[in-house]
């Protein structure tokens, strides 16, 4: 954690922001917050989030992930608000957003019903929602605001074991989003 902490913050993004909150003292660091991160790219904010929504058991208030004296505690219980305001902050800014998620599915039924209950309410703003895990899998998944009349797609993005992976571009005239897919690590074959 320490190596990404100093990445990250090394970084020259735009308008980049991240939940975590780091606490030191003479011979301890503790990294607490649900580590999820944001940043502007020309007309976009792409909001990176941890494993999925509402993940318990080794994660969040009861865990803490320790190493000598560094510590990870990761909570799920801010993310939410967190997640708001990066999304508020986006919109106020005129960026069209991109959501990337580990899990696209499995999540706590509270969770799903806050992060879909969230992203109706800026449906016009939020473009896709990139997920993996499933690594076979790859391409539209589904709409995840099936039945809300919203319409925000997720796509899997295979994994570098099935050399499968996404391209999204956009052209600079209407922002229209395209998705490519890439297989045998192919990019010149993209489709």
């Amino acid at each position: 954690m320490r190596i990404f902490v100093g990445h990250y913050h090394s970084l020259s993004l735009n308008q980049k922001s991240w939940d975590i909150v780091t606490d030191s003292g003479y011979k301890y660091v503790n990294h607490i917050g649900s580590f999820n991160y944001s940043w502007d790219e020309g007309d976009f904010h792409l909001i990176q989030l941890h494993d999925y929504p509402g993940m318990t058991g080794y994660d969040y208030n009861k865990t803490i992930i320790s190493s000598d004296e560094r510590k990870l505690y990761m909570r799920w219980d801010k993310e939410l608000t967190w997640l708001k305001k990066s999304i508020e902050g986006a919109v106020s800014r005129g960026k069209y957003i991109i959501v990337n998620i580990h899990q696209p599915d499995g999540w706590k039924k509270e969770a799903l019903r806050a992060i879909r209950t969230l992203f109706y309410q800026y449906k016009d703003n939020i473009k896709a929602v990139f997920a993996g895990h499933h690594h076979i899998l790859y391409g539209y998944y589904e709409n995840i605001l099936s039945g809300m009349g919203g319409n925000i797609p997720v796509f899997l993005f295979g994994s570098a074991s099935q050399q499968t992976y996404l391209i999204m571009e956009s052209d600079d005239a209407d922002l229209n989003l395209f998705i490519f897919l890439i297989k045998k690590n192919n990019w010149q074959a993209k489709n």
